[in-house]
Protein backbone atom coordinates (compact mmCIF):
# COMPACT_ATOMS: atom_id res chain seq x y z
CA UNK A 1 0.00 0.00 0.00
CA UNK A 2 0.97 3.70 -0.71
CA UNK A 3 -0.02 6.85 0.83
CA UNK A 4 0.39 9.94 -0.60
CA UNK A 5 -0.36 13.29 1.09
CA UNK A 6 -0.93 16.34 0.06
CA UNK A 7 -2.75 19.65 1.26
CA UNK A 8 -5.79 21.18 -0.61
CA UNK A 9 -6.59 25.01 -0.15
CA UNK A 10 -8.17 25.33 3.03
CA UNK A 11 -5.02 23.88 4.69
CA UNK A 12 -6.17 20.30 5.36
CA UNK A 13 -4.31 17.53 4.53
CA UNK A 14 -5.65 15.33 1.82
CA UNK A 15 -4.64 11.29 1.78
CA UNK A 16 -4.32 9.09 -1.62
CA UNK A 17 -3.91 5.75 -0.59
CA UNK A 18 -3.26 3.16 -3.02
CA UNK A 19 -4.01 -0.26 -2.43
CA UNK A 20 -1.57 -2.82 -4.33
CA UNK A 21 -2.88 -6.44 -4.46
CA UNK A 22 -0.05 -9.15 -5.61
CA UNK A 23 -2.22 -12.18 -8.00
CA UNK A 24 -1.11 -15.18 -8.66
CA UNK A 25 -2.30 -16.33 -12.38
CA UNK A 26 -2.20 -19.93 -12.49
CA UNK A 27 -1.01 -20.93 -15.76
CA UNK A 28 -1.12 -25.01 -15.99
CA UNK A 29 -0.22 -25.12 -19.46
CA UNK A 30 3.15 -23.95 -18.86
CA UNK A 31 4.41 -24.42 -15.55
CA UNK A 32 4.89 -27.83 -15.51
CA UNK A 33 7.00 -27.62 -18.56
CA UNK A 34 8.72 -25.05 -16.57
CA UNK A 35 8.91 -27.09 -13.27
CA UNK A 36 10.77 -30.59 -15.64
CA UNK A 37 13.46 -27.94 -16.97
CA UNK A 38 14.48 -26.44 -13.48
CA UNK A 39 14.02 -29.93 -12.21
CA UNK A 40 16.82 -30.86 -15.32
CA UNK A 41 18.69 -27.55 -14.49
CA UNK A 42 19.17 -28.50 -10.74
CA UNK A 43 20.04 -32.12 -11.69
CA UNK A 44 23.41 -31.16 -13.89
CA UNK A 45 23.82 -28.60 -10.57
CA UNK A 46 23.88 -31.66 -8.09
CA UNK A 47 26.59 -33.54 -10.29
CA UNK A 48 28.93 -31.03 -10.39
CA UNK A 49 28.89 -30.26 -6.79
CA UNK A 50 28.87 -33.99 -5.86
CA UNK A 51 31.81 -34.21 -8.93
CA UNK A 52 33.82 -31.46 -6.85
CA UNK A 53 33.39 -33.33 -3.92
CA UNK A 54 34.69 -36.62 -4.69
CA UNK A 55 37.54 -35.20 -5.99
CA UNK A 56 38.50 -33.09 -2.71
CA UNK A 57 37.34 -35.74 -0.63
CA UNK A 58 38.43 -39.31 -2.36
CA UNK A 59 36.93 -41.24 0.08
CA UNK A 60 38.18 -44.87 -0.18
CA UNK A 61 37.75 -48.46 1.47
CA UNK A 62 40.45 -49.62 4.24
CA UNK A 63 39.90 -53.54 5.48
CA UNK A 64 41.65 -53.83 9.24
CA UNK A 65 41.73 -56.61 11.13
CA UNK A 66 39.44 -57.19 14.43
CA UNK A 67 41.37 -59.50 16.90
CA UNK A 68 38.54 -59.60 19.13
CA UNK A 69 35.62 -60.83 16.77
CA UNK A 70 38.20 -62.27 14.38
CA UNK A 71 37.11 -60.57 11.20
CA UNK A 72 37.93 -58.28 8.88
CA UNK A 73 36.51 -54.64 8.62
CA UNK A 74 36.14 -52.33 5.67
CA UNK A 75 35.75 -49.16 7.06
CA UNK A 76 35.23 -46.11 4.73
CA UNK A 77 38.07 -43.29 5.40
CA UNK A 78 35.92 -40.22 4.58
CA UNK A 79 38.02 -36.71 5.45
CA UNK A 80 35.29 -34.43 5.14
CA UNK A 81 31.30 -34.66 4.84
CA UNK A 82 29.19 -34.27 2.05
CA UNK A 83 27.92 -30.34 1.78
CA UNK A 84 25.22 -29.29 2.99
CA UNK A 85 23.88 -27.74 0.13
CA UNK A 86 23.28 -31.28 -1.75
CA UNK A 87 20.49 -32.18 0.14
CA UNK A 88 18.81 -28.88 -0.49
CA UNK A 89 19.76 -29.30 -4.06
CA UNK A 90 18.13 -32.65 -3.99
CA UNK A 91 14.92 -31.23 -2.07
CA UNK A 92 14.74 -28.81 -5.50
CA UNK A 93 15.03 -31.74 -7.94
CA UNK A 94 12.37 -33.44 -5.83
CA UNK A 95 10.18 -30.63 -5.56
CA UNK A 96 9.89 -29.62 -9.05
CA UNK A 97 9.19 -33.00 -10.14
CA UNK A 98 6.82 -33.40 -8.03
CA UNK A 99 4.95 -30.58 -8.24
CA UNK A 100 5.17 -30.69 -11.96
CA UNK A 101 2.69 -33.82 -11.68
CA UNK A 102 0.23 -31.69 -9.96
CA UNK A 103 0.31 -28.53 -12.37
CA UNK A 104 -0.26 -30.61 -15.06
CA UNK A 105 -3.17 -32.66 -13.26
CA UNK A 106 -4.33 -28.93 -11.90
CA UNK A 107 -4.46 -28.05 -15.24
CA UNK A 108 -7.25 -30.75 -16.35
CA UNK A 109 -9.50 -30.58 -12.96
CA UNK A 110 -9.42 -27.04 -13.18
CA UNK A 111 -11.00 -26.99 -17.10
CA UNK A 112 -13.27 -29.81 -16.27
CA UNK A 113 -14.46 -27.69 -12.78
CA UNK A 114 -15.19 -24.51 -14.80
CA UNK A 115 -17.16 -26.92 -17.64
CA UNK A 116 -19.09 -28.45 -14.54
CA UNK A 117 -20.20 -24.78 -12.98
CA UNK A 118 -23.37 -24.50 -12.78
CA UNK A 119 -24.27 -28.12 -13.98
CA UNK A 120 -25.05 -28.82 -10.23
CA UNK A 121 -22.06 -31.13 -9.71
CA UNK A 122 -20.52 -31.00 -6.75
CA UNK A 123 -16.48 -29.87 -7.12
CA UNK A 124 -13.82 -30.67 -5.65
CA UNK A 125 -11.75 -27.84 -4.13
CA UNK A 126 -8.51 -26.76 -6.01
CA UNK A 127 -6.38 -28.29 -3.42
CA UNK A 128 -7.67 -32.01 -4.30
CA UNK A 129 -6.57 -31.01 -7.90
CA UNK A 130 -3.20 -33.20 -7.20
CA UNK A 131 -1.75 -36.04 -8.98
CA UNK A 132 -2.58 -39.44 -7.35
CA UNK A 133 0.32 -41.98 -6.47
CA UNK A 134 -1.49 -44.84 -5.23
CA UNK A 135 -0.36 -48.30 -3.71
CA UNK A 136 -3.57 -50.39 -4.94
CA UNK A 137 -6.38 -49.74 -7.49
CA UNK A 138 -9.05 -49.32 -4.46
CA UNK A 139 -7.07 -45.77 -2.91
CA UNK A 140 -6.85 -44.37 -7.14
CA UNK A 141 -10.61 -44.98 -7.26
CA UNK A 142 -11.78 -43.58 -4.30
CA UNK A 143 -10.18 -40.53 -4.75
CA UNK A 144 -12.31 -37.36 -5.25
CA UNK A 145 -10.68 -36.30 -8.41
CA UNK A 146 -11.98 -39.00 -10.08
CA UNK A 147 -15.39 -39.66 -8.81
CA UNK A 148 -16.65 -35.65 -9.25
CA UNK A 149 -13.96 -34.62 -12.49
CA UNK A 150 -12.59 -37.78 -13.93
CA UNK A 151 -13.76 -40.21 -16.66
CA UNK A 152 -12.68 -43.67 -17.97
CA UNK A 153 -10.43 -42.74 -19.91
CA UNK A 154 -8.75 -39.90 -17.70
CA UNK A 155 -8.74 -42.45 -14.97
CA UNK A 156 -6.89 -45.52 -17.52
CA UNK A 157 -4.14 -43.35 -17.92
CA UNK A 158 -3.52 -42.04 -14.81
CA UNK A 159 -3.88 -45.67 -13.23
CA UNK A 160 -0.97 -47.00 -15.92
CA UNK A 161 1.29 -44.90 -14.55
CA UNK A 162 0.64 -46.02 -10.78
CA UNK A 163 3.30 -47.61 -8.88
CA UNK A 164 0.76 -50.66 -8.15
CA UNK A 165 0.30 -51.14 -12.19
CA UNK A 166 4.00 -51.42 -13.11
CA UNK A 167 4.02 -54.19 -10.60
CA UNK A 168 0.48 -55.76 -10.64
CA UNK A 169 0.38 -56.28 -14.19
CA UNK A 170 3.78 -57.77 -14.70
CA UNK A 171 3.99 -61.01 -16.39
CA UNK A 172 4.75 -62.72 -12.58
CA UNK A 173 3.55 -60.53 -10.50
CA UNK A 174 4.36 -60.96 -7.16
CA UNK A 175 2.55 -61.07 -3.70
CA UNK A 176 2.47 -60.18 -0.34
CA UNK A 177 5.86 -58.45 1.27
CA UNK A 178 7.39 -58.39 -1.82
CA UNK A 179 4.75 -56.71 -3.71
CA UNK A 180 4.50 -54.36 -1.01
CA UNK A 181 8.76 -53.80 -1.22
CA UNK A 182 8.23 -53.09 -5.02
CA UNK A 183 5.90 -50.82 -4.75
CA UNK A 184 7.61 -48.79 -2.53
CA UNK A 185 10.83 -48.78 -4.20
CA UNK A 186 9.02 -47.75 -7.96
CA UNK A 187 10.70 -44.38 -8.46
CA UNK A 188 7.07 -42.73 -8.13
CA UNK A 189 6.50 -43.98 -4.96
CA UNK A 190 9.63 -42.64 -3.99
CA UNK A 191 9.30 -39.28 -5.42
CA UNK A 192 5.82 -38.87 -3.41
CA UNK A 193 7.60 -40.19 0.33
CA UNK A 194 10.82 -37.71 -0.59
CA UNK A 195 8.66 -35.15 -1.36
CA UNK A 196 6.96 -35.04 1.97
CA UNK A 197 9.99 -35.88 3.84
CA UNK A 198 11.35 -32.65 1.83
CA UNK A 199 8.17 -30.70 2.77
CA UNK A 200 8.27 -31.11 6.24
CA UNK A 201 11.26 -32.35 7.09
CA UNK A 202 14.85 -32.02 4.66
CA UNK A 203 16.11 -34.66 2.27
CA UNK A 204 19.49 -35.63 3.39
CA UNK A 205 22.49 -37.51 0.95
CA UNK A 206 24.55 -40.08 2.62
CA UNK A 207 27.40 -41.86 1.57
CA UNK A 208 27.01 -45.65 0.45
CA UNK A 209 29.26 -48.28 -0.30
CA UNK A 210 27.76 -49.15 -3.98
CA UNK A 211 30.06 -51.38 -6.30
CA UNK A 212 30.97 -54.78 -6.29
CA UNK A 213 34.16 -55.49 -3.90
CA UNK A 214 37.30 -57.67 -5.43
CA UNK A 215 39.43 -59.20 -3.46
CA UNK A 216 42.68 -60.72 -3.80
CA UNK A 217 43.11 -63.92 -1.41
CA UNK A 218 44.99 -66.88 -1.46
CA UNK A 219 43.54 -69.83 -2.94
CA UNK A 220 41.74 -72.32 -0.69
CA UNK A 221 40.30 -69.26 1.26
CA UNK A 222 36.71 -68.90 1.66
CA UNK A 223 35.07 -65.63 2.99
CA UNK A 224 32.21 -65.36 4.49
CA UNK A 225 30.34 -61.69 4.37
CA UNK A 226 28.29 -60.40 7.26
CA UNK A 227 26.30 -56.87 7.55
CA UNK A 228 28.54 -53.72 8.37
CA UNK A 229 26.86 -50.67 10.26
CA UNK A 230 23.61 -49.11 9.27
CA UNK A 231 23.22 -46.24 7.07
CA UNK A 232 23.94 -43.31 6.43
CA UNK A 233 27.86 -43.82 7.40
CA UNK A 234 30.20 -41.38 8.70
CA UNK A 235 34.05 -41.54 8.70
CA UNK A 236 35.03 -44.78 10.08
CA UNK A 237 32.05 -46.22 9.61
CA UNK A 238 32.24 -50.07 9.31
CA UNK A 239 30.37 -50.68 5.88
CA UNK A 240 31.27 -54.51 5.42
CA UNK A 241 32.57 -57.64 7.70
CA UNK A 242 34.15 -59.93 6.30
CA UNK A 243 35.48 -63.66 8.09
CA UNK A 244 37.59 -66.30 6.81
CA UNK A 245 36.18 -69.32 7.25
CA UNK A 246 38.79 -71.23 5.49
CA UNK A 247 42.71 -70.87 5.08
CA UNK A 248 44.96 -68.28 6.63
CA UNK A 249 42.96 -66.48 8.99
CA UNK A 250 45.54 -63.17 8.67
CA UNK A 251 45.65 -63.01 4.66
CA UNK A 252 45.32 -59.93 3.31
CA UNK A 253 41.63 -58.90 1.77
CA UNK A 254 42.49 -55.92 -1.32
CA UNK A 255 39.01 -54.85 -1.94
CA UNK A 256 38.41 -52.50 -5.21
CA UNK A 257 35.06 -50.80 -4.10
CA UNK A 258 33.93 -47.70 -5.51
CA UNK A 259 32.37 -45.16 -3.09
CA UNK A 260 28.61 -43.57 -4.34
CA UNK A 261 26.44 -41.25 -3.07
CA UNK A 262 22.68 -42.42 -2.08
CA UNK A 263 19.56 -40.49 -1.14
CA UNK A 264 18.42 -40.90 2.39
CA UNK A 265 15.07 -39.30 3.70
CA UNK A 266 16.21 -39.49 7.31
CA UNK A 267 19.01 -40.55 9.47
CA UNK A 268 17.40 -43.79 9.91
CA UNK A 269 16.30 -45.11 6.10
CA UNK A 270 18.27 -44.74 2.65
CA UNK A 271 16.50 -45.60 -0.48
CA UNK A 272 18.71 -47.80 -2.94
CA UNK A 273 19.07 -45.74 -5.76
CA UNK A 274 22.36 -43.94 -6.42
CA UNK A 275 21.82 -40.17 -6.24
CA UNK A 276 22.50 -38.84 -9.79
CA UNK A 277 21.14 -41.73 -11.33
CA UNK A 278 18.23 -42.18 -9.37
CA UNK A 279 17.29 -38.15 -9.76
CA UNK A 280 17.15 -38.78 -13.65
CA UNK A 281 15.03 -42.31 -12.91
CA UNK A 282 12.39 -40.24 -11.39
CA UNK A 283 13.14 -37.58 -14.12
CA UNK A 284 12.33 -40.26 -16.87
CA UNK A 285 9.10 -41.40 -14.93
CA UNK A 286 7.85 -38.08 -14.20
CA UNK A 287 8.13 -37.32 -17.97
CA UNK A 288 6.53 -40.90 -18.96
CA UNK A 289 3.21 -39.59 -17.06
CA UNK A 290 3.35 -35.98 -18.37
CA UNK A 291 3.58 -37.39 -21.97
CA UNK A 292 0.37 -39.78 -20.67
CA UNK A 293 -1.69 -36.55 -19.54
CA UNK A 294 -0.90 -34.49 -22.73
CA UNK A 295 -3.92 -35.81 -24.86
CA UNK A 296 -6.52 -34.28 -22.04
Amino acid sequence: MRVDVGRNHGGMARYLIYNYDLAFAVNGTTSWHTKVDRADKHIRELEEVIKEYFSAANPSILWTFDDAVDHWEARLQLPFDLPAEVGVIVGDIIHNLRSALDARMFQILSDRSTAALGTGRRVPTPSRYAFPVCKNLESLRKGDWHQQLGDEVLFQAVKHQQPFAYVDEGATPPTGLERDKRIESHPLSVLHSASIVDKHHAVHATLCFMKMVWMSVPNGTDIEFLPGDPRPWADGSVVIRARITKGDRSAKLSPDGRVGVTLAANAASTYPVPLIGGMRILQSYVVAALEALKKF
